[in-house]
C-alpha cells in the first residue's frame, strides 16, 4: 500500500518542493522594492493625482507651463485672444494663433517651497461615459483620450498640497474682473477663454431695462434661506428674445461681469449630446454660476426626437435636465432665442423660465444714447440723429457698424443716417417690428434690445 513517507523520500518530490518553494521566495523577493516603495510612500509622500475632468487640471496645466517652460520635452498648445470692447470699439487681437508649450507625457522634477515634487502626465484611452450617436442615429461607445497629472510630494504636510494646487488656480484665473467662459468638453467642463468684462452701461436697453434684469438676479442671489423656508427649488430662468442684433447676448456677460460670475456655455445641437450627458453637465454647474443656452429653439425642430435618435437628446431629458428630481439648485439659467413662437409652451412654464424679457429693435431715444457714447458731450447732433430713426425698424447692431463707418466724422453720421437701411437689407435678418411694451414678469415691463448671437466667438457686440 501507497504511504506518505514513500513518497517524502523520493528525491523527484523532494526537488520539486525545494523548486517550488524558491519559485515562490523569488517571486516575492522581486516585489519586495514595490512593496517597501509603496510603503515609504504611504508615510512620507503626498500623491495628489487630477483627472482632465476637473477644473483643477486645467489650472495644473497652465501653472506648470509657465514653471517648467525651460523643459524641452512639450506639447503645443494652440490659443487664440477674443476681441475686447473698449472705449466705443471693438480691439481685434492678431490674426495668427498664440503658440504655448505644456509639458508632454512624461515625468518631471521640480522644487517647490523647499519640498522635491514628481510629475507624471500621463495619457491613455478610456471608453467615454456617454454614448454618442452616428449621422444615421445609431448609438456608439467612442472613445477618447484621457488625461491625469499625478503629483508626488516629499512631505507629510498637507497644507503644501492645498497651497500648490490654490496657486495654480489663482495663476490661471487671476482675479483681474475678466469673465471664465466654460464649454462642455465630453461630459465635463472645460475652461474655452477668458473674456474682458464690459460694464452695465454699455448695454443700452429701452427704459432702463438692463439695470431691472441686474436687480431681479440679485435679489434671487440673496434669497436662498427665503427659498428653502418656503420649499421652493433655488433656481431662476431668464429668457431674452427678440430679433438679432440687439443686446441678448451682450446683457448676459455684462451681468456676470458685474457680479463676477462664471458662464457655462452649452449647446444643445451639439451632435454627441445626448440626456444622459446633459445631465451630467448640468449637475456639475457650481451654484450661483450663470448658464447660457443659446438659440434654444434650434435644439428641436418641436418635439419629435422623443426616441433619443438623431442627435441624441430628447426634449423630455432637456426639461428633465432643468428641473427634474436629479436637477441641481442655485443656478441662474439665460436662454436666448430669435424665435420665441417656436417653443414649446412646457418648456416656458414657470419654474423653467421665470422671467421672459423682450428685447426688441432699437427706439430713438437707444439711437441718441449710442450716438452719445460714440461721440461724447454731442447731445444737439445726438437728437438729431435719433430724430432720423424711427421707433422698431433698426438694430441696435445695424445702428452701431454705421456709426463704425462714420466715426470719424460726427457731423457725416448725422447728415448721411439715410444710408441706415441700405445698411440693414446687407444683414442677415429682414427688420422685425416688436411692441413697446410686454409684461414679462412680476416686476419687470421691457421692450428690451438683443445682441447678436455667438459673442463668445469674436462676433461684433453691441454697446
Amino acid at each position: 500500500m501507497f504511504e506518505f513517507s514513500d513518497l517524502s523520500r523520493n528525491p523527484f518530490f523532494q526537488s520539486g518542493i525545494v523548486l517550488m518553494l524558491l519559485g515562490g521566495l523569488f517571486f516575492q523577493l522581486k516585489r519586495l522594492p514595490r512593496i517597501l516603495y509603496d510603503y515609504f510612500e504611504r508615510i512620507f509622500v503626498l500623491r495628489l493625482e487630477i483627472l482632465d475632468e476637473d477644473e483643477a487640471f486645467e489650472w495644473t496645466r497652465v501653472w506648470l507651463a509657465d514653471r517648467l517652460r525651460d523643459n524641452l520635452s512639450v506639447s503645443v498648445v494652440t490659443k487664440r485672444q477674443p476681441p475686447r470692447y473698449e472705449e466705443g470699439s471693438l480691439v481685434f487681437a492678431p490674426a495668427k494663433p498664440r503658440v504655448v508649450f505644456v509639458p508632454a507625457v512624461g515625468v518631471y522634477f521640480f522644487w517647490y517651497r523647499g519640498r522635491l515634487v514628481s510629475l507624471s502626465r500621463e495619457r491613455f484611452e478610456r471608453p467615454s461615459s456617454t454614448l454618442t450617436y452616428s449621422t444615421h442615429g445609431d448609438a456608439t461607445n467612442s472613445l477618447r483620450d484621457k488625461e491625469r497629472f499625478t503629483l508626488r510630494i516629499f512631505s507629510r504636510d498637507r497644507g503644501i498640497a492645498h497651497s500648490l494646487i490654490e496657486e495654480c488656480r489663482d495663476f490661471a484665473l487671476p482675479d483681474d474682473g475678466r469673465i471664465n467662459v466654460f464649454v462642455a468638453k465630453h461630459h465635463f467642463w472645460h475652461l474655452g477663454c477668458r473674456l474682458n468684462g464690459r460694464p452695465l452701461s454699455s448695454v443700452i436697453l429701452d427704459g432702463g431695462g438692463a439695470q431691472e434684469i441686474l436687480d431681479d438676479v440679485v435679489r434671487f442671489l440673496s434669497s436662498q434661506d427665503w427659498y428653502q423656508k418656503i420649499g421652493v427649488p433655488y433656481r431662476r430662468g431668464y429668457l431674452l428674445y427678440g430679433p438679432p442684433g440687439n443686446g441678448k447676448t451682450s446683457i448676459v456677460k455684462a451681468i456676470a461681469g458685474e457680479l463676477k460670475m462664471n458662464i457655462y456655455v452649452l449647446v444643445l445641437s451639439d451632435p454627441n449630446m445626448n440626456d444622459q450627458r446633459l445631465q451630467e453637465l448640468m449637475s456639475l454647474v457650481p451654484e450661483k454660476s450663470l448658464m447660457l443656452l443659446e438659440d434654444i429653439d434650434c435644439a428641436f425642430a418641436g418635439r419629435k426626437q422623443q426616441n433619443g435618435r438623431g442627435n441624441g437628446l430628447t426634449f423630455s431629458g432637456l426639461l428633465n435636465a432643468m428641473d427634474g428630481v436629479a436637477s441641481t439648485e442655485g443656478r441662474i439659467t439665460m436662454m436666448t432665442t430669435n424665435h420665441r413662437e417656436k417653443l414649446d409652451d412646457a418648456l416656458l412654464r414657470p419654474g423653467r423660465v421665470d422671467v421672459k424679457i423682450q428685447l426688441g429693435n432699437a427706439t430713438s431715444d437707444q439711437a441718441r444714447q449710442l450716438f452719445e457714447r460714440f461721440f461724447p458731450g454731442e447731445s444737439q447732433l445726438a437728437e438729431d440723429f435719433a430724430g432720423q430713426i424711427e421707433d422698431g425698424k433698426f438694430s441696435m447692431a445695424t445702428l452701431q457698424d454705421y456709426l463704425m463707418l462714420h466715426r470719424a466724422d460726427r457731423t457725416e453720421a448725422v447728415s448721411r443716417a439715410f444710408e441706415i437701411g441700405c445698411l440693414q437689407s446687407r444683414h442677415a435678418n429682414a427688420p422685425v417690428r416688436t411692441r413697446r411694451h410686454d409684461r414679462i414678469g412680476p416686476s419687470l415691463v421691457a421692450s428690451r434690445q438683443d445682441s447678436p448671437v455667438g459673442r463668445f466667438q469674436g462676433e461684433e457686440e453691441s454697446p
